[in-house]
């Protein structure tokens, strides 16, 4: 609080015991809120941390912990980025892990690269993973790799606000249509 840091978005550490209730002391003693927790969808090479696959339990059981109601994903395995096809079936495993994770209070987030810009047939990443999984679109907000503190609110908000137009918005790093 001294540093005028409000939130920290946990990313690429184990969430064990030793870290958790460091975070939890941070919570405590500092007044600092966890603004999101880190997830993947399954196990794999971009996955550093704990996955939905094998550890949602855990994963609801840290959030409520820690008094967060956002998890993010880090970033899309590499395999998901090759084509359209592969793409879009990434954002049809997003679609039930967003309700999942809706239903218990918590929203997904995904932290943006600038890969997403890129396009299939003139389709932004982003744009994608919105059709396939409108649900998750929805819920699914978007973090940005470069925050632009002056013009969003508090850090979760910047962090984890939602957008109806996910590629130009989030490029941008203007607060999106609608934010709350």
């Amino acid at each position: 609080a001294a540093m005028d840091l409000q939130a920290v978005e946990v990313s690429q550490i184990p969430m064990d015991e030793t870290n958790t209730a460091a975070l939890e002391r941070g919570v405590a003693e500092l007044g600092i809120q966890v603004g999101a927790l880190s997830v993947a969808l399954a196990p794999g090479p971009t996955a550093t941390g704990d996955n939905v696959a094998e550890h949602y339990d855990k994963i609801v059981a840290d959030c409520r912990r820690l008094g967060t109601r956002f998890v993010r994903i880090g970033m899309m395995p590499f395999t998901a980025m090759v084509s359209k096809a592969a793409c879009e079936a990434w954002a049809a495993e997003v679609e039930p892990a967003a309700s999942r994770f809706a239903a218990d209070g918590i929203t997904l987030c995904y932290h943006n690269h600038h890969v997403d810009l890129a396009q299939f047939d003139g389709e932004r990443i982003f744009d994608i993973v919105r059709r396939v999984a409108p649900a998750a679109a929805r819920s699914l907000r978007l973090t940005a790799s470069a925050l632009c503190p002056s013009r969003a609110g508090s850090t979760v908000e910047r962090k984890c606000r939602p957008s109806t137009s996910m590629s130009v918005d989030t490029a941008s790093c203007m607060p999106a249509r609608g934010a709350r």
